[in-house]
């Protein structure tokens, strides 16, 4: 599966920024808790599934900057909430943080053995001769085109409703 970050390449601050010390604490720590449970259940539909089926932050840096407020993710900027060193409220979110890494990650090592590169290798080759085809048939159905609109100009297959590419 191809890594893509959340975040957006211009970095905007974030949510807990703007709140108060008070109902920052809790803010923090409630989307702290919603991320460590997104990512549980990343590991689990993944290993159901025996195949990565979504996103997730592979680093502190990516789990503090992980946005999206959808889900109720937003992004917090202090590291000592990632580090060993954390707040004591944080230490049991911290611990599960650390497993659920760890499993994802031998989740994906394991995924990524059980699939040989010459698969890999022979399904792009697959996919290299299916958009070759691909291209031939457009061809093909442009000289059709093109043939129609010199015997018939007026012909229901010239309309936009009939275009294929």
């Amino acid at each position: 599966m191809k890594r893509q970050l959340q975040t957006p390449s211009i970095k905007k601050p974030s949510k807990a920024k703007a709140l108060r010390k008070e109902a920052k604490r809790g803010f923090v720590l409630n989307t702290y808790r919603t991320k460590v449970e997104r990512m549980e259940d990343v590991y689990e539909r993944s290993k159901a599934a025996k195949q990565i089926v979504d996103w997730w932050p592979e680093t502190l840096e990516e789990f503090r900057e992980w946005d999206d407020p959808e889900k109720g993710i937003f992004k917090f900027s202090d590291p000592t909430k990632t580090s060993p060193n954390c707040p004591d409220e944080y230490r049991p979110l911290h611990h599960r943080l650390k497993i659920v890494k760890g499993n994802l990650a031998a989740l994906k090592a394991a995924l990524e053995a059980a699939t040989p590169p010459e698969t890999t290798a022979s399904l792009k080759a697959i996919i290299a001769a299916q958009s070759e085809q691909i291209t031939k048939i457009l061809m093909l159905a442009v000289q059709f085109r093109d043939e129609i609109a010199r015997i018939s100009p007026k012909s229901k297959y010239l309309k936009a409703e009939w275009d294929i590419y």
